[in-house]
């Protein structure tokens, strides 16, 4: 990260392509029961609803509604036999911008950085949620869905134990104050056209959170289905319908609480995005974002989308990650100016 920190203990490169992506939802999901537990259920449920879409032809219920029913159940149990790589897919797409595939990892005594690119992230170890370690990678957790994956086969003589040590003393890591990395140091070249500053809190992550995952293509398509079902099954109850209900009941209940849930789990297990102070700075071509973590840099013509609420802007790095900005923080000007980014309009 910054060259008055020393000499990094150990170098090695990581990368994240599909096959990685996949193995990293492997060690994420697998490990936790809860999830097993919950797809023998959803598996148990939707088996039940291809037996209802049968029964109901049977009871003579109409021929397009048993066929709905069979059609979604054996679409869904479907869907999960492809849950893994549909959620590599998804951790590629939303978790890691495009130039980020590849990354430079450096090892200091008190933490990790990595480089891709000219954005630089450090990971302090007594902030790290976890380590999983496998037959292949390491994946240093940077919360409980997140991670950095340490290819075993790069590492050079001495790193996978050093990343052990760091495992098997992670509880007493954790309650050691440092040593933290100091931020990426300032290059003065260029005057920024705006500058601004916000204090991301649970509260702030909490609306960004649920208002980006309320326009994931995946859960437009589910309240779909899930109203569809529950709507059928309320109007189907005397042929059994009740239980194409709970189907739809279900998608719901995951659709609109298990985000909450999640996104709270997530803020809470990540140290690095606690109660953090931003920088935003906005040049002719490109913005950086800066906290105690490190920095990224941002062409304009690489920003997924960018999001506007009544309190917020979100500038989206991939699907699922972006820069948060407090409008009360902004001022006209630079709300003019998001504004005209968001339209594709030239500026600078």
């Amino acid at each position: 990260m910054n060259e008055h920190n020393g000499s990094p203990l150990f170098e090695t490169k990581t990368e994240l392509t599909f096959d990685e992506c996949k193995k990293l939802w492997y060690a994420i999901h697998n490990r936790r029961p809860c999830n097993r537990i919950m797809r023998i259920l959803l598996v148990v449920l939707l088996a039940v609803d291809v037996v209802l879409g049968v029964f109901l032809l049977v009871a003579g219920a109409p021929v397009y509604v048993a066929v709905f029913c069979i059609v979604i159940s054996a679409a869904a149990m479907t869907a999960l036999l492809l849950l893994p790589i549909y959620g590599a897919r998804v951790y590629k797409r939303q978790l890691w911008p495009t130039d980020r595939s590849e990354a430079e990892l450096r090892f200091y005594p008190g933490w990790l950085e990595e480089r891709a690119g000219e954005n630089i992230s450090n990971l302090s170890y007594n902030k790290i949620y976890d380590i999983i370690e496998t037959k292949t990678n390491f994946y240093i957790m940077i919360s409980n869905v997140q991670a950095v994956p340490v290819i075993k086969e790069g590492c050079p003589d001495g790193l996978a134990d050093f990343i052990r040590g760091i495992k098997a003393r992670l509880g007493e890591i954790k309650s050691l104050p440092g040593p933290e990395p100091s931020a990426p140091r300032e290059d003065g070249k260029e005057t920024p056209l705006y500058e601004v500053r916000s204090v991301i809190g649970w509260e702030e992550y909490k609306r960004y959170s649920l208002y980006v995952s309320g326009r994931q293509p995946r859960n437009i398509v589910i309240t779909f289905i899930g109203l569809t079902c529950l709507v059928l099954g309320l109007c189907l109850v005397r042929y059994s319908g009740w239980l194409l209900a709970v189907l739809g009941a279900v998608l719901l209940l995951e659709l609109f609480i298990i985000p909450r849930i999640k996104g709270r789990n997530y803020y809470r297990s990540n140290k690095f995005a606690q109660d953090k102070e931003i920088i935003v700075r906005f040049y002719s071509d490109r913005l950086e974002s800066r906290d105690a973590n490190g920095r990224t840099l941002l062409k304009y013509g690489d920003i997924q989308k960018i999001y506007e609420t009544e309190t917020n802007f979100y500038i989206m790095i991939s699907q699922a990650l972006g820069i948060i900005l407090v409008k009360y923080n902004c001022g006209p000007e630079l709300t003019e100016f998001v504004r005209k980014l968001k339209t594709g309009e030239k500026v600078g």
